[in-house]
Protein backbone atom coordinates (compact mmCIF):
# COMPACT_ATOMS: atom_id res chain seq x y z
CA UNK A 1 0.00 0.00 0.00
CA UNK A 2 1.72 3.29 -1.12
CA UNK A 3 1.88 6.01 1.80
CA UNK A 4 0.09 9.21 0.90
CA UNK A 5 2.15 12.07 -0.17
CA UNK A 6 2.19 15.02 1.91
CA UNK A 7 1.66 18.51 -0.25
CA UNK A 8 4.41 20.89 -0.36
CA UNK A 9 3.17 24.47 0.82
CA UNK A 10 4.19 28.00 0.03
CA UNK A 11 6.94 29.03 3.15
CA UNK A 12 5.03 32.32 4.06
CA UNK A 13 1.95 30.52 3.94
CA UNK A 14 3.30 27.58 5.98
CA UNK A 15 4.70 30.03 8.25
CA UNK A 16 1.75 31.79 8.76
CA UNK A 17 -0.64 28.82 9.26
CA UNK A 18 2.13 27.67 12.20
CA UNK A 19 2.39 30.25 13.94
CA UNK A 20 -1.59 31.07 14.10
CA UNK A 21 -1.88 27.37 15.33
CA UNK A 22 1.66 27.71 17.56
CA UNK A 23 -1.00 30.84 19.81
CA UNK A 24 -3.76 28.52 20.78
CA UNK A 25 -3.96 25.94 23.14
CA UNK A 26 -4.88 22.71 21.69
CA UNK A 27 -2.78 19.55 21.66
CA UNK A 28 -1.82 20.10 17.86
CA UNK A 29 -0.89 23.69 19.06
CA UNK A 30 2.04 21.96 21.51
CA UNK A 31 3.25 19.95 18.47
CA UNK A 32 3.33 23.15 16.15
CA UNK A 33 5.76 25.00 19.11
CA UNK A 34 7.62 21.81 19.38
CA UNK A 35 8.26 22.00 15.65
CA UNK A 36 8.88 26.08 15.46
CA UNK A 37 11.44 25.87 18.86
CA UNK A 38 13.18 22.71 17.46
CA UNK A 39 14.01 24.96 13.94
CA UNK A 40 15.18 27.46 16.68
CA UNK A 41 17.42 25.89 18.65
CA UNK A 42 16.89 22.21 18.20
CA UNK A 43 19.54 21.30 21.22
CA UNK A 44 17.48 23.13 23.46
CA UNK A 45 13.83 22.04 22.01
CA UNK A 46 14.08 18.77 20.54
CA UNK A 47 11.37 17.23 18.45
CA UNK A 48 9.78 13.82 18.78
CA UNK A 49 8.96 13.02 15.25
CA UNK A 50 5.69 11.47 16.32
CA UNK A 51 4.58 14.86 17.22
CA UNK A 52 4.27 15.09 13.76
CA UNK A 53 1.41 12.38 13.62
CA UNK A 54 -0.91 14.12 15.81
CA UNK A 55 -1.47 16.99 13.22
CA UNK A 56 -3.76 17.52 10.61
CA UNK A 57 -2.46 16.84 6.83
CA UNK A 58 -2.06 20.98 6.29
CA UNK A 59 -0.25 21.63 9.55
CA UNK A 60 2.14 18.35 8.65
CA UNK A 61 2.76 20.06 5.49
CA UNK A 62 3.34 23.28 6.82
CA UNK A 63 5.91 21.59 9.85
CA UNK A 64 7.63 19.94 7.11
CA UNK A 65 7.87 23.19 5.11
CA UNK A 66 9.51 25.02 8.54
CA UNK A 67 12.01 22.10 8.56
CA UNK A 68 12.57 22.59 5.28
CA UNK A 69 13.31 26.22 5.77
CA UNK A 70 15.63 24.94 8.77
CA UNK A 71 17.62 22.68 7.18
CA UNK A 72 18.31 24.92 3.83
CA UNK A 73 20.04 26.73 6.84
CA UNK A 74 17.39 29.49 7.00
CA UNK A 75 16.25 30.77 10.18
CA UNK A 76 12.29 31.35 10.66
CA UNK A 77 13.14 34.98 13.04
CA UNK A 78 14.23 36.46 9.38
CA UNK A 79 10.79 35.13 7.55
CA UNK A 80 9.03 36.53 10.36
CA UNK A 81 10.70 39.21 12.26
CA UNK A 82 7.65 40.47 13.50
CA UNK A 83 6.02 37.43 14.95
CA UNK A 84 5.34 36.47 18.41
CA UNK A 85 8.57 34.57 19.08
CA UNK A 86 8.49 35.30 22.81
CA UNK A 87 4.95 34.24 23.33
CA UNK A 88 5.42 30.95 21.81
CA UNK A 89 8.79 30.17 23.66
CA UNK A 90 6.59 31.17 27.07
CA UNK A 91 3.84 29.35 26.33
CA UNK A 92 6.49 26.38 25.50
CA UNK A 93 7.83 27.01 28.59
CA UNK A 94 5.03 26.98 30.69
CA UNK A 95 4.11 23.46 29.38
CA UNK A 96 7.21 22.38 30.08
CA UNK A 97 7.95 23.56 33.87
CA UNK A 98 8.77 20.60 36.37
CA UNK A 99 9.89 18.38 33.79
CA UNK A 100 13.03 18.85 30.83
CA UNK A 101 12.34 20.65 27.79
CA UNK A 102 11.91 17.03 26.21
CA UNK A 103 8.45 16.22 27.04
Amino acid sequence: MPVPRIATVDADQALDRLLDVALNRSGQSRSVRRVLLACYNAPEWPLDLSDLRGLDPDLQASALTAIRLFMEGSDLYDHRPEAPWQTIWDLACQESEGGDRTR
